[in-house]
């Protein structure tokens, strides 16, 4: 379903962290990172990165 750096991305929202702060630690671009989570809010059916890291949880995407 995820790929696995959409995953990463994932987790990383998961553990509070920003786009901002997500990018850096990923060493991708700010773009390619929001890129990232419009995708996994696409494919979670999600509205919101909060939205998206619970459905993860509840599908256990996520540790």
């Amino acid at each position: 379903m995820l790929t696995r750096r959409e995953r990463q991305v994932l987790t990383f929202l998961a553990e509070g962290s920003d786009v901002p702060a997500t990018d850096r630690k990923l060493n991708i671009t700010q773009n390619t990172c929001r890129g990232y989570v419009k995708s996994i809010l696409a494919k979670l059916g999600a509205h919101s990165q909060l939205q998206a890291v619970a459905s993860a949880r509840r599908l256990h995407l996520l540790a």
